[in-house]
């Protein structure tokens, strides 16, 4: 599963999720390490990105993740399918140190799932 990070359209950083099997009615927690894509980034985006940390509201993030799924169900299973999830609404309260992660707050957090299948060579 590719993850890509965004405030303000500006590309943060991107990951990987290694795959998993999910079983019946179990929880999941999905932990990725986000590194910065090792674009330079203008001035007027570097000072927008430090006014927002700064602030008492905190950093606000996009999050987007593509991956694929397949379902198995009666021991039939379907073709990999393609899904987009987009996040809004997170942000972020207190930035990463040596000794602990950032925190963030999801409370008005929004996510839209986008299924995206192939029909021949175009994608809809």
């Amino acid at each position: 599963m590719a993850i890509s990070i965004f405030s303000n359209d500006v590309d943060i950083g991107d990951g990987i999720i290694p795959s998993f099997v999910h079983g019946k009615k179990t929880t999941t927690l999905l932990k990725a390490k986000i590194a910065s894509s090792g674009k330079e980034l203008q001035s007027s985006e570097v000072s927008a990105l430090k006014a927002d940390i700064k602030s008492k509201s905190g950093l606000p993030l996009k999050v987007r993740l593509d991956t694929k799924v397949r379902v198995k169900v009666l021991g039939l299973k379907t073709p990999r399918i393609g899904i987009r999830v987009k996040c809004e609404g997170i942000r972020v309260t207190s930035l990463p140190t040596a000794k602990a992660p950032a925190t963030a707050s999801t409370s008005n957090a929004k996510c839209k799932v986008d299924v995206r299948v192939k029909i021949w060579k175009w994608t809809l």
